[in-house]
């Protein structure tokens, strides 16, 4: 059930970082656009189109840090459901006797 539960959650937070962060092209082109004339760069010049290159780049590498975080959930899960085991080692003259639970 607790398997079942964090794949849920994972589908969940997976489908959400997606659609939320995909947006499409020309939607994050309108943005970039808006962002760059905000911070006072004139349409059309080569300081507006480095601007757009470089919130492009900015929004690409934000991307993959939620895509690199949600991977590292999910590792950290799994290595969470992975079963403990304990040893015992003792000694009897030269002899170690090692028992694992």
């Amino acid at each position: 059930m607790k398997k079942f539960v964090i794949m849920v959650a994972m589908l969940t937070i997976s489908s959400l970082a997606l659609s939320g962060c995909m947006l499409n092209q020309k939607t994050r082109m309108i943005k970039f656009s808006q962002k760059c004339s905000q911070y006072g760069f004139k349409k059309g010049t080569q300081a507006f189109a480095r601007c757009m290159q470089k919130e492009e780049v900015n929004w690409d590498r934000s991307f993959q840090k939620s895509i690199d975080s949600l991977e590292k959930w999910n590792r950290d899960q799994q290595r969470l459901q992975q079963p403990r085991m304990s040893c015992e080692s003792t000694k009897f003259g030269d002899t170690v006797s090692t028992t694992c639970r």
